[in-house]
């Protein structure tokens, strides 16, 4: 599960052509909705029972600012068995 663009490295590397190898799915959101609402991506990831996930540093602490502002504290919504930070 990915919003990030194909044209960024870690979109294209590490959730592009990593399933294009292995044959895994992937399941692209569009960075818009993320930025619009970052707690959409882990909505994403609980829907389509995503198991790898990566996004810059920014990102992890927008979606837990969003979580924590929503939910009054943060809980774990993250199945991922890899979620990456770069």
């Amino acid at each position: 599960m990915s919003w990030l663009p194909l044209y960024h490295d870690m979109g294209l590397v590490g959730l592009l052509l990593i399933p294009m190898t292995s044959g895994a799915r992937l399941v692209l959101g569009a960075p818009q909705d993320f930025t619009a609402r970052p707690s959409r991506w882990m909505q994403w990831i609980h829907d389509y029972r995503g198991t790898v996930t990566a996004g810059p540093n920014f990102s992890w602490a927008l979606v837990a600012r969003g979580l924590t502002a929503s939910q009054g504290s943060p809980r774990p919504v993250v199945p991922a068995h890899r979620p990456q930070r770069g």
